[in-house]
């Protein structure tokens, strides 16, 4: 997933990293720092959002197919409103 999402950022796109386990969110966002050294800026300004996936799809450890979707719709008007050329998102599985 890292050159996927190293990819969005350099083209100017939202980026969304959904992790799973095994792989954590801190996990994630140290692996894409080695290729991306801006990282933390892209973050700041965000750009690019790395969660875990027991924050956006799990609501008191079960799925939430509403909060999910809604979550989902949220990020496409942001990449709309702030003028992002794309918008690369991914529930990845390991």
């Amino acid at each position: 997933m890292v050159p996927y999402f190293k990819a969005g950022l350099e083209n100017n796109e939202l980026c969304v990293w959904i992790t799973s386990e095994p792989l954590t969110a801190d996990e994630a966002r140290t692996e894409l720092m080695k290729a991306v050294p801006k990282l933390h800026r892209y973050i700041s300004e965000g750009q690019m959002d790395i969660i875990a996936h027991t924050e956006w799809y799990l609501r008191d450890g079960i799925f939430d197919m509403s909060a999910a979707t809604d979550g989902w719709i949220k990020k496409i008007d942001v990449a709309r409103n702030h003028n992002y050329d794309g918008l690369r998102i991914t529930g990845q599985q390991c």
